[in-house]
């Protein structure tokens, strides 16, 4: 239907990629309740942060798109590293030759070809040079550090709250 790479390899590791996505993404809202433990600060922080992630994440926007003196802050959304994965995972070593009859080079969409991954890459701006296993790994990182300091806030900053009702 969405005409993904139909190699079952490829599939078994969107579906991973899925699983460490919603990780990752529960860890950085489970870290917001527990700063915050106020449901509509929290829903707005997180509202914020999932914008700010999504918008430089490199799917709406791609990062040459971007003002110069925000673009860091792309490598600070986890949205981006999983991004960069979906699309390493999809284009993989694949090869888009032109369409039958076409000898400009040119498609009707005004896009070259014959197309190589590298050239959807650079084209939407992923960086390719760490691989799906380096993207993953950060994401995983993200996810994991998101959990241990919300962990931390419920164990000392939830006794503050406690006391603060006992009074």
């Amino acid at each position: 239907m969405l005409n993904l790479n139909p190699q079952a390899s490829r599939f078994i590791l969107f579906l991973i990629f899925v699983g460490i996505t919603v990780f990752t993404a529960q860890s950085i809202g489970l870290f917001i309740a527990a700063v915050f433990m106020d449901f509509r600060k929290s829903q707005t922080l997180a509202a914020v942060f999932m914008l700010t992630s999504m918008l430089t994440g490199g799917f709406y926007v791609n990062d040459s798109q971007m003002p110069v003196w925000i673009r860091w802050i792309q490598y600070l959304s986890f949205i981006h590293y999983i991004y960069d994965s979906f699309m390493l995972n999809q284009f993989e070593g694949e090869y888009f030759p032109c369409p039958p009859g076409n000898t400009s080079g040119v498609t009707s969409s005004g896009l070259s070809c014959p197309m190589t991954a590298q050239d959807i890459y650079s084209m939407r701006g992923v960086i390719s040079n760490i691989g799906r296993g380096g993207n993953i790994a950060i994401v995983l990182a993200y996810g994991i550090a998101f959990r241990y300091f919300a962990f931390l806030c419920l164990k000392y900053l939830n006794r503050s709250h406690k006391q603060k009702r006992r009074v």
